[in-house]
């Protein structure tokens, strides 16, 4: 029986890229191992890996800022739609009429009407509150007009 010659692979040298047949585990070109070092492509891939998840953080956190910039100039433009200043606050007089002070001053941000039982024999009184937003103010700070039968019997600010 005739056995047959066994050739030397063809191996590539990942570091001077030479082709050679050869069963060294060195390449005669270079004279570096054949196998490459496997640490190299984990490390490169897991800095990768960090900076796309920096880029990401950074992009959601980006985007979660904008959007509540955008929810906060909304809640300033109506808390200023329905609002009037200090100095308009202050010259509104007891005993004014609701009517006047709408005219004046414009729709309420708010209102609630209320009716009150009569005592003994009096007949039931309508009265009511309106409420006006301190313009560029804070959320929540409120002018409040109570009126009896149309007129103004009492004012808070809050």
């Amino acid at each position: 029986m005739t056995e047959t010659p066994m050739t030397a692979p063809t191996k590539v040298c990942p570091n001077c890229q030479v082709q050679a047949q050869t069963t060294s585990d060195k390449c005669p070109n270079c004279g570096k191992k054949y196998k490459k070092r496997r640490g190299g492509g984990f490390l490169k891939a897991l800095v990768i890996g960090i900076i796309l998840l920096v880029l990401l953080i950074a992009g959601c956190t980006a985007l979660l800022a904008g959007g509540a910039s955008e929810v906060a100039d909304e809640i300033d433009r109506q808390q200023n739609e329905n609002a009037i200043t200090r100095s308009e606050f202050d010259s509104i007089s007891l005993g004014d009429s609701q009517d006047d002070i709408e005219a004046d001053y414009g729709e309420p941000a708010d209102s609630q009407d209320f009716e009150n039982e009569g005592i003994l024999d009096q007949e039931p009184s309508n009265s009511s509150c309106i409420y006006y937003n301190l313009e560029d103010g804070d959320f929540g700070d409120l002018f409040q007009l109570c009126f009896t039968e149309g007129r103004l019997t009492s004012k808070n600010a809050y």
